[in-house]
């Protein structure tokens, strides 16, 4: 029975990773400097993708209808918690209908990390093709780690392990 179990969860790793690496298989390549971008923030305050160079960076591309983004923002918010002296996390949002939805959420999650406005140029660069969209970026701007989908905080832990 024990062996059984431990066969089907087997199997179920080797098809979720499977399907994770086909997913991502849309997003940009690993080792390849990121689109630059110019986007306001929520609190108004105007941040270029350069901003950001010098730092690793997480950036979390979601939707404020995304129930899965919902779910995988407070481990976000913990992973900014504790990273955020080593680590940028930005948020995108997308795909946003009214400001006030993405307030909402940012409250409702207690949010502390920027969160900058996005737009279809910036989803069509970061090949964003579902939500949330994760890239890990090095120092440099460039691709470490993406991840199409939910993501717990290990996880994120896991993928900024390689930096």
């Amino acid at each position: 029975m024990l062996k059984n179990f431990a066969g089907h969860i087997l199997f179920f790793v080797v098809v979720f990773n499977l399907i994770s690496w086909i997913r991502e298989t849309s997003l940009l390549d690993n080792d390849v400097e990121t689109p630059a971008f110019q986007l306001m923030s929520v609190d108004g305050e105007q941040i270029n993708s350069d901003d950001l160079k010098g730092k690793a960076t997480l950036l979390y591309f979601w939707a404020p209808w995304c129930n899965v983004c919902h779910v995988s923002l407070p481990n976000l918010q913990e992973f900014y918690e504790e990273n955020k002296t080593d680590i940028n996390v930005v948020s995108v949002v997308l795909s946003y209908e009214d400001i006030s939805d993405v307030h909402m959420s940012i409250v409702d999650h207690q949010l502390q990390f920027p969160t900058l406005l996005g737009n279809i140029q910036v989803a069509e660069d970061y090949k964003v093709s579902g939500f949330p969209t994760y890239y890990l970026l090095d120092e440099e701007g460039k691709v470490v780690s993406k991840s199409l989908g939910y993501s717990t905080q290990l996880g994120m832990e896991l993928r900024a392990f390689i930096l």
